[in-house]
């Protein structure tokens, strides 16, 4: 057979990678590209237009043009054979083939099926057979750190990099290791080591000035960060020097960053949030709030303005978004992630993403894009597992629990997720939202009368219903018929 590898970020190409990225690469409080009229970070309840904003994705402003593939995804558009069976070591859910060949075809099609944990584990079985295999390291490594198996993953990429010492994927993985091991120099030094790093693309400049920043030395962060003059990411580069100069001690420096930064993009929510709270930190506590409230003005009733805004009210002290350089390159991939969530791209992103919640596993809003884009990839196990992880203490935890009953739904375990909502709507009892997804379940099962109910409590926990929320009382009224 015949098959195509895509090694264009695993041979020094991640250049290409981040040069594509589109204006405000750092994830946006929209979720949505230009001119959508989708509510903001948000993936609506079916036939729903009133969940909260607060859980979709988090991508770029502008959509980039199509991101190269990770090798794990690699299709063999010449291969249609079943699954391989025999016992599995890798546990009872996959069969492995007592063949080198039929492990590695079933690692085919599960990439091609997007089923990163199936891909992982065949393509580390067929390395068994062939532990020289150059090719099956790369894959297996890719298909490890895309399931989210760091540990493992690590382990590859220092094969692969033993053998392919130019490997960028390979090196950035270690260089996360590296910062969360706090070896900043070795970080660097595994960031320069890759054809990425000599060639300063966006990634490698990004986690560089982090490791500057571990080390104290603001002056070489802030100059590798400056070094960044694609305007397209402009707001990405000024939003990392404001969190680098925060870190650093250096409100003055900070503050001017991100001013620059607000000026220009006033609508991405990590950067709003991150904003209001320097400036609650500097005691600027009337300014903090204003950020808040312009940005509600555009997407309101959004979790994490909310709980901020409460807080801010309680007199209640702010955490910085970023604290230390460790969940600053978090930061950085967590935004490099989010500039490939369109339909192609998502397992590039995963990838990012996955390393961002390997430097900061408390990273709600990494872990909810993960989440979303295993949703995308038809994973719904997966998606379920990854919604039910975010943070309890996360304001994005209900949307959460909504979004992984919704999911149950999908897989037709409506029981599953009706429980789950109940569970939810009795957490929070006066959440319109909460009310509404039950009844949309409810719905689904075709329980009528409740959902009727749940809808009528849903509008009466909106003390001025309007035009947006219509669609309460048009399906109510079919639940009612």
């Amino acid at each position: 057979f015949v098959h195509n590898i895509d090694q264009d970020l695993l041979r020094g190409a991640s250049s290409k990678f981040h040069h594509r990225l589109s204006r405000s690469v750092y994830p946006n409080g929209s979720a949505l590209p230009s001119g959508s009229d989708r509510p903001p970070c948000d993936r609506p309840l079916p036939d729903s237009h009133f969940v909260r904003s607060g859980l979709r994705s988090p991508v770029p402003l502008q959509r980039a043009s199509p991101l190269p593939r990770i090798p794990v995804v690699v299709l063999a558009s010449a291969l249609a054979f079943p699954a391989l069976a025999a016992t599995s070591p890798e546990g009872p859910r996959y069969h492995i083939a007592t063949s080198e060949p039929g492990n590695y075809l079933a690692a085919v099609i599960a990439s091609a099926d997007r089923d990163t944990d199936a891909a992982a584990a065949y393509f580390r079985e067929a390395l068994r057979a062939d532990p020289r295999n150059l090719d099956l390291i790369e894959r297996a490594f890719a298909a490890t750190l895309a399931n989210g198996d760091a540990k493992e993953a690590y382990g590859l990429a220092d094969r692969l990099a033993a053998r392919d010492p130019g490997n960028s994927l390979a090196r950035l993985a270690l260089a996360t290791r590296a910062f969360a091991n706090g070896n900043y120099a070795g970080a660097r030094a595994q960031l320069a080591a890759g054809e990425a790093g000599r060639a300063r693309d966006v990634t490698s400049l990004l986690l560089t000035a982090w490791a500057y920043a571990g080390a104290g030395d603001l002056g070489h962060a802030l100059d590798s960060l400056d070094r960044i003059t694609d305007p397209s990411v402009a707001v990405f580069r000024d939003y990392h020097a404001a969190l680098v100069a925060d870190a650093l001690g250096n409100p003055g420096e900070a503050l001017r960053r991100f001013k620059l930064a607000y000026a220009k993009d006033p609508s991405t929510l990590r950067l709003v949030d991150a904003y209001a709270r320097f400036l609650a930190k500097q005691k600027d506590i009337a300014g903090a709030k204003k950020v808040y409230a312009d940005f509600a003005l555009k997407t309101p009733n959004h979790p994490v303005v909310k709980a901020a805004l409460a807080d801010l009210d309680a007199g209640k002290p702010v955490q910085a978004v970023v604290r230390n350089p460790k969940e600053g390159a978090a930061e950085a991939l967590y935004g490099l992630g989010g500039a490939g969530t369109r339909a192609g791209d998502e397992l590039a992103s995963l990838v990012y993403l996955r390393l961002a919640l390997a430097l900061r596993p408390d990273h709600d809003f990494a872990a909810v894009s993960v989440a979303n884009l295993l949703a995308d990839m038809k994973r719904g196990k997966e998606a379920i597992d990854a919604y039910l992880a975010v943070p309890k203490t996360s304001p994005l935890a209900e949307s959460a629990q909504i979004q992984a009953a919704i999911e149950y739904d999908g897989l037709g375990q409506t029981d599953k997720g009706l429980a789950l909502l109940k569970q939810v709507t009795a957490d929070h009892p006066d959440d319109p939202e909460a009310w509404s997804a039950l009844g949309t379940l409810q719905r689904s099962a075709k329980d009528f009368a409740s959902a009727a109910d749940s809808y009528d409590k849903a509008i009466s926990k909106i003390s001025s219903p309007d035009r947006a929320n219509w669609v309460l009382f048009y399906f109510r009224g079919i639940a009612y018929e």
